[in-house]
């Protein structure tokens, strides 16, 4: 017998939770490694033109590469906040 079929034999309730909570989680982890990844490329894609019509180095683009995320993630968490508690309809424009 093996080690997963004895807990699913001794434990079946917790089986079906993890089942529930990994079908639910993988795939919101999923969407936020995509969209981390798309935001990553996107400053890749930008650093060659900036380098080169701004003058900058390879260290002060990274540098504001990284300020870059740091105010993505001081403001991310906050705005998520108050789309939750306002919703989003409330934010949307008046003549739209």
């Amino acid at each position: 017998m093996t080690v997963v079929n004895a807990f699913t034999k001794i434990l079946p309730r917790a089986t079906i939770v993890m089942t529930r909570v990994t079908r639910r989680l993988i795939p919101f982890a999923f969407m936020c490694y995509a969209r981390r990844v798309h935001r990553s490329c996107n400053v890749g894609f930008a650093s060659a033109v900036l380098q080169r019509d701004l003058g900058l180095s390879n260290t002060q683009f990274g540098y504001g590469a990284g300020l870059f995320f740091i105010g993505v993630l001081h403001f991310e968490v906050p705005s998520n906040l108050i789309l939750e508690r306002v919703g989003a309809p409330a934010l949307d424009c008046p003549g739209s």
